[in-house]
């Protein structure tokens, strides 16, 4: 083991440099667990959103879209060890503009509690992620007939 010798310079750059690296690395760790934990969440919002579309998507009818997205969605958002109950969900049907159809939209916006995130978490907040997934319905595979509702939870 060396002995720092705190008498010379380079002992004292030694000790100084030490002394800044240590902060500057936990600012780091601190940074990479307040976003890497955003990043993760992003994913699995924006799984759950492709999910629930692809579920609206091939439903029989409207009712059954909603209850079919929302269930796939509460699934995707629990396998990624996330509380499906902090999540808003909305499944809606857009109108094409071009007369083919409609398409499901499924917006999925979740609140992200960072207070126990490493440093930055009080400091910076909860983060709020929003992402959006949309998907043609199946003219032949939806009945029109029953409707097409939106639904939110």
């Amino acid at each position: 083991m060396r002995v720092i010798n705190l008498h010379s310079r380079r002992g004292i750059a030694e000790v100084l440099s030490t002394i800044l690296a240590i902060p500057f690395f936990a600012i780091l760790i601190g940074f990479m667990a307040y976003f890497g934990r955003a990043l993760y969440a992003k994913a699995a919002i924006e799984d759950a959103a492709a999910t629930g579309a692809r579920w609206a998507a091939t439903s029989l009818s409207g009712r059954k879209g909603c209850q079919q997205a929302r269930e796939a969605m509460r699934l995707v958002l629990e396998g990624y060890a996330l509380d499906a109950n902090s999540a808003r969900l909305q499944v809606k049907p857009v109108n094409t503009g071009w007369g083919r159809g409609v398409q499901a939209e499924v917006r999925v916006t979740y609140k992200l509690s960072q207070s126990n995130a490493l440093f930055f978490g009080r400091l910076l907040g909860d983060a709020t992620l929003t992402t959006h997934y949309r998907v043609a319905v199946d003219r032949y595979n939806n009945r029109f007939a029953n409707g097409w509702q939106p639904c939110v939870t």
